[in-house]
């Protein structure tokens, strides 16, 4: 299960080789797997080749206020939507030009669709579309671009995917992997590979060691990605003209100097996200006293930084939500009786209320 094997402990019960904690069932040919954080998620059986069961399909995923995300495939096996209360994706496919052949237990399979777009609606009513597109060649197909839009159609920026030819002995090796940037002949790193964007942008940072963290969003809404790092002296960011290039970092806030801050519990925990609905991207970050926030100035700065709630804390699993639909994130975690909201009055998240048991 995950890469991990499974031990037999007793009758149809399964544990993880490395984590006796979690507990996996086969029962009436499911499998249910309960987590210590009271998460449970159940397993049916697909693509049954020749009386063997070549996938096992996770259908639903429960956490221990019974709140429920189900998943739903299409007869060819393609992940068709997941839903959660009102909230639905949905996976649209199309027809690909290239049809790829593979035989399972001596049983022919044919992998013969294309993702077309990804639908997000609300009470059965779109909110977003991610849309994608591919480059097709005479033997593959394979993304060029995606973007996002709204209900009304109204889109971004596409989203732009490069490729670098493999060598001929098509052994690749991580100068393919991070093919986005040819100025960089090797990367090390002990414990895993990273895709190109993020050495791209860990590389713009200029010393790494004194990095706590960093985030990608358009910070000056001009259509693209800028970058902004945590160090012991503040936020610090820098602009981006689209081509890769960017301008010098300058220090947009320095609320977030105080060593508190410089821990990795609450360094980890940093976001950019539109906190008061303006249109531009804000930051939040979260320690042991509560949820720290800074507005974007409009000119390069972050200002206001304060506490906008202190009813939350890292040690909460907390969630940004607009759970009154007014366009402002609102602030809700788990607590021992059931998930706790507190909504945003555009400077701060108000009172606490129980949303649900």
């Amino acid at each position: 299960m995950d890469g991990i094997r499974l031990i037999k402990v007793s009758g149809y019960e399964y544990r993880l080789v490395n984590n006796s904690n979690i507990k996996a069932t086969l029962n009436n040919n499911a499998w249910l797997v309960n987590y210590p954080s009271g998460i449970n998620k159940k397993f049916t059986s697909a693509s049954n080749y020749n009386s063997k069961t070549l996938n096992w399909n996770l259908v639903t995923t429960k956490d221990k206020f019974n709140n429920t995300i189900d998943y739903n495939y299409t007869i060819d096996n393609y992940i068709n939507t997941i839903s959660y209360n009102n909230n639905k994706i949905t996976f649209n496919y199309k027809d690909a030009p290239h049809h790829y052949i593979s035989y399972r237990f001596g049983t022919k399979h044919e992998h013969n669709k294309l993702l077309d777009n990804i639908t997000i609606s609300t009470n059965s009513n779109p909110v977003k579309t991610y849309k994608l597109n591919y480059r097709i060649s005479t033997t593959y197909s394979r993304i060029d671009n995606m973007t996002l839009c709204d209900s009304s159609d109204t889109c971004t920026k596409p989203l732009t995917f490069g490729y670098k030819q493999l060598e001929s002995n098509n052994d690749p090796d991580i100068s393919d992997i991070i093919a986005q940037n040819p100025d960089l002949d090797i990367v090390e790193d002990d414990n895993n590979i990273v895709n190109a964007n993020e050495i791209k942008y860990e590389e713009i940072i200029a010393n790494a060691d004194e990095v706590l963290n960093y985030g990608v969003a358009d910070f000056n809404n001009d259509g693209d990605n800028d970058v902004c790092y945590l160090d012991n002296t503040g936020l610090n960011c820098a602009l981006g003209n689209g081509s890769g290039k960017f301008s010098g970092f300058s220090k947009w806030t320095s609320a977030l100097s105080d060593s508190n801050w410089h821990k990795l519990e609450h360094s980890s925990n940093l976001s950019f996200i539109d906190i008061n609905h303006d249109g531009w991207t804000d930051y939040c970050s979260v320690d042991d006293k509560g949820v720290f926030c800074g507005l974007n100035s409009k000119n390069n700065s972050f200002i206001g930084d304060k506490y906008w709630s202190t009813i939350a804390n890292v040690e909460s699993a907390l969630r940004f939500i607009d759970i009154n639909k007014d366009d402002l994130v609102d602030l809700c975690y788990f607590g021992d009786s059931g998930v706790y909201c507190a909504n945003n009055n555009n400077s701060g998240f108000g009172t606490q209320y129980q949303h649900r048991t």
